[in-house]
């Protein structure tokens, strides 16, 4: 007798190579049109501007800076109608060269993907969900769209990603906290963009459509990066980047914090490097649907894709490629002292020229490289538009010049 395969094992089958056939089908070399807006654009941002238009898009070289007003609904319009374009285009690419609708398993995993993702829907808080609506209203696509590309993370598992946070110490004197964003998906490597949320008083470097803070700092001096873990045991809840910008948005302590990871039912297992500036504090929390653990006790902060905790490092698999990173990371931090910008940037950038492996801060993923200055107010970004990003330098954003104190 021939055994009956249903549709829901069909599926299930499709799923769990779902992430293989989306790197096979990412294409490295696919580039999203620059940056065109149906809007007026300056195409020059003055670094002495007196006063900047934050009804438009601003240019540090090829960075766009979007400032964001209002909340909810008025800011995902805001963000839709600004980024038009290039959101249709980021979903055009999603659909039909990373998943590739049009075929049967591009169309199952699809299926599959935007089921769980409406789990993951029910636990986002309403404010954000109006803002998703927003966005999908201006961009003119639908909202179905816009929430893949805010729980993909959740979905897929696909990020790698290096951080390191440095407070004030006996051999250092400069705060700082800076990331590595590595997915295997090159297409990202063009699209970043600074989100200015002038109401929220947080800013993040992040992505067309995408309204999460995976690399974000607050006017409080929280700065924060995340990296994903990977674990056996995922859940449905709150997507990872809505948990963070909720973080952005509320917190002014570790403290604060602390209790907002604990009171939110989190997703997947994840690294999460916050530093706070005007406690002098950095901390890595190990974070997975059941558990956090906060390690603080050090002038440093490093976490890769691992997790080092006696509580949860058990649960990881072996990560040799993540492993590699954190030690040159920890390495660099014992050997260094009076530590520059320009010596992270050198860090932060270091590649080992190796295209097959993930091993090297700097790699074949590296879509964004982001270095936060929060005493001075300033974050550096990346500005290559091939991976790795931070191949081709840094732009410098000083939001101090934009906000009051």
């Amino acid at each position: 007798m021939k055994r009956k395969i249903t549709i829901g094992l069909l599926l299930t089958i499709v799923f769990s190579i779902g992430g293989y056939l989306l790197y096979l089908h990412s294409d490295p070399i696919i580039k999203i049109s620059n940056l065109n807006t149906e809007v007026a654009i300056e195409n020059n941002f003055e670094k002495n501007s007196e006063k900047i238009d934050t009804k438009k898009i601003h240019y540090l070289e090829n960075i766009p800076v979007v400032y964001i007003e209002n909340n909810g609904y008025k800011a995902g319009l805001h963000h839709g109608k600004l980024l038009k374009q290039q959101i249709q285009d980021v979903v055009n690419i999603l659909d039909n060269e990373i998943l590739r609708k049009n075929t049967v398993k591009g169309f199952l995993i699809d299926t599959y993907l935007l089921q769980k993702a409406k789990q993951l829907d029910k636990h986002i808080p309403q404010i954000y969900r109006e803002e998703m609506k927003g966005i999908a209203e201006g961009a003119k696509i639908s909202y179905n769209d816009v929430l893949l590309i805010n729980t993909y993370d959740d979905l897929l598992y696909l990020a790698s990603c290096s951080s390191i946070a440095v407070s004030k110490n006996d051999k250092n004197s400069l705060f700082f906290h800076a990331r590595n964003l590595d997915y295997p998906i090159n297409v990202l490597s063009d699209k970043n963009i600074i989100f200015h949320y002038l109401d929220k008083k947080i800013i993040s470097v992040g992505f067309p459509g995408y309204i999460g803070a995976l690399s974000s700092t607050n006017y409080h001096g929280i700065s924060l990066s995340s990296q994903t873990a990977t674990v056996q045991k995922n859940s449905i809840g709150v997507p990872t980047g809505i948990i963070y910008r909720k973080i952005m948005e509320e917190a002014n302590t570790f403290k604060k914090v602390e209790s907002i990871l604990k009171n939110n039912q989190r997703t997947i297992g994840n690294n999460l490097v916050v530093s706070s500036f005007y406690e002098n504090q950095v901390a890595v929390f190990e974070i997975t649907a059941d558990n956090v653990v906060k390690l603080s006790d050090k002038d440093y902060a490093i976490a890769t894709n691992h997790f080092v905790s006696p509580e949860l490092s058990v649960i990881n698999r072996s990560m040799p490629n993540s492993i590699k990173r954190y030690n040159y990371l920890d390495n660099f931090f014992q050997n260094s002292e009076n530590i520059n910008v320009d010596k992270i940037k050198e860090t932060m950038s270091f590649f080992d020229g190796n295209q097959k492996s993930w091993s090297s801060i700097a790699n074949k993923g590296t879509v964004q490289s982001v270095i936060f200055l929060p005493e001075q107010k300033i974050i550096y970004v990346a500005k290559g538009v091939e991976t790795p990003v931070n191949k081709d330098g840094y732009v410098e954003y000083n939001y101090g010049q934009i906000i009051t104190e």
